[in-house]
C-alpha cells in the first residue's frame, strides 16, 4: 500500500485536527498545490507511460506498485491518484477533501477560461482528460453527499467540454435537476440531442419530468417510450429488483447493466418525488 494511501499510527497530530487534515493523501496534495513539485518533462512522460502500462495489467495483475512508481515521478499526475482511489479505496469522509484537492492541481494546471484547447480535443490529451474525470468524480461525490447544487453547478461546467460524451455528465447533470424539482433545466437538456443523453435517462428522465409537472395526457405514451428504453430500470424503481453493488464499467444500452450502472443518479431522483414513484408503482400494479 502507498505510503500516501495508507494513514500512518505514528504520526502526532493535535487533537483539533480532523482526520482530512492529516491523512497523508491530503497532507501530500496540500504540500503539492503549495509547492509544486518540479517535474521535468522526462519525468512527466515516464509517469504516463507507467499509467499507460497499468491500464494492460490483466486483472488478476493488478497493484498499485505502477501508480507508485508513476506517482515518485510526477506527484501530480491526477489519473494515477484517481486510479489508487479506486484500488486502494479512500474512507467516505476524506472523499471530498482529496477530489477537491485534485480538481485545485487541475484547475492550476489548466486555465480552462481563455482556453487551453478545443473541448473536441479534452479526452485526447492526457492532462485534459484528467481534469475531465476529476471533476466528474468530484461531482458524483456532492451527490452522493447531497450536496446537489454544487454537483449540478459542476457538471453544467463539464457538459461542453466533453462535447465527445466520454463521461455521463449529461445522464447525471438531467436527474440531479429533476431531483432538485428543476424541470426547465431538465426539458432543455431533454431537448437538446446534442447532449449525448442515453436513452435510459432520457426515457425514465423525461417521464419523471411530465409527472413533476402533471402533464397527465402524456403519461402513458410516455410511460411506454420509458420502458423500451430501458424495462430493467422500472423494477429497480419499484423495488421488484435490487441493485447490485456494482456494475460493469462499460455496458450496451437497454442492458441491465445500463440500469444498474445509472440507479445511483435515478433513483434518488425519483425518491425526491414520491407522488411519482406511487404513480408508477399503481400504473405497473394495474397491468
Amino acid at each position: 500500500m502507498s505510503r500516501f494511501y495508507q494513514a500512518s499510527d505514528a504520526m502526532g497530530v493535535e487533537k483539533e485536527q480532523t482526520k482530512a487534515e492529516i491523512h497523508p493523501v491530503v497532507l501530500m496534495l496540500a504540500r503539492e498545490l503549495e509547492q509544486p513539485s518540479q517535474v521535468t518533462p522526462e519525468q512527466a512522460s515516464r509517469a504516463r507511460s507507467l499509467l499507460e502500462s497499468f491500464y494492460q495489467l490483466e486483472e488478476d495483475e493488478i497493484s498499485p506498485s505502477l501508480l507508485l512508481e508513476a506517482l515518485e515521478e510526477d506527484p501530480a499526475n491526477l489519473e494515477c491518484h484517481l486510479e489508487l482511489i479506486d484500488l486502494c479505496g479512500l474512507e467516505d469522509d476524506l472523499q471530498l477533501p482529496v477530489l477537491t484537492h485534485l480538481l485545485q492541481l487541475a484547475e492550476r494546471k489548466l486555465p480552462l477560461k481563455g482556453g487551453f484547447h478545443h473541448p473536441s480535443a479534452y479526452w485526447e490529451d492526457p492532462f485534459t482528460r484528467a481534469y475531465l474525470r476529476v471533476a466528474h468524480r468530484l461531482a458524483e461525490e456532492y451527490h452522493f453527499q447531497g450536496q446537489y447544487q454544487p454537483a449540478a453547478a459542476l457538471w453544467s461546467t463539464l457538459r461542453p467540454l466533453d462535447c465527445q460524451h466520454m463521461l455521463p455528465v449529461g445522464d447525471w447533470l438531467l436527474l440531479t435537476w429533476l431531483l432538485l424539482g428543476d424541470t426547465a433545466q431538465a426539458d432543455l437538456l431533454i431537448a437538446d440531442d446534442s447532449q449525448g443523453l442515453s436513452a435510459c435517462a432520457k426515457g425514465w428522465g423525461k417521464l419523471l419530468s411530465h409527472l413533476i409537472q402533471g402533464r397527465e395526457s402524456e403519461l402513458e405514451i410516455q410511460w411506454m417510450e420509458a420502458r423500451q428504453a430501458n424495462p430493467t430500470m422500472e423494477a429497480c424503481l419499484i423495488g421488484i429488483q435490487e441493485v447490485p453493488p456494482s456494475h460493469p464499467m462499460t455496458w450496451e444500452p437497454h442492458t441491465p447493466e445500463e440500469a444498474h450502472a445509472l440507479a445511483d443518479a435515478m433513483l434518488p431522483a425519483w425518491q425526491a418525488h414520491p407522488e411519482a414513484l406511487r404513480w408508477l408503482e399503481s400504473r405497473v400494479a394495474r397491468e
